[in-house]
């Protein structure tokens, strides 16, 4: 499955301090395995899924062919610029 990341995901990912970089990292290998490891969102955002890790959220959609990475944010953050 092709895996895709927006620039503010990878930007906000390079934010991190390496101990949760790693982790998130860690985050990103499990949904390539199984996409629906996640949360559905609901409402407006439905085509989209979340993953939690402590205070932060990835937010992913994907298809048969590919997962596209949208956000990476502390939880105050994430849904304000989807």
């Amino acid at each position: 499955m092709e895996i895709e990341f927006s620039n503010s995901f990878i930007k906000n990912l390079n934010k991190l301090s390496p101990q949760i970089k790693t982790t998130i990292k860690n985050r990103i290998k499990q949904i390539s395995i199984d996409p629906k490891i996640g949360i559905p969102l609901k409402a407006n955002l439905k085509p989209y899924w979340k993953l939690r890790y402590r205070d932060y959220r990835i937010v992913y959609s994907f298809n048969s062919d590919k997962i596209f990475f949208y956000a990476l944010n502390h939880r105050s953050k994430i849904y304000k610029n989807l």
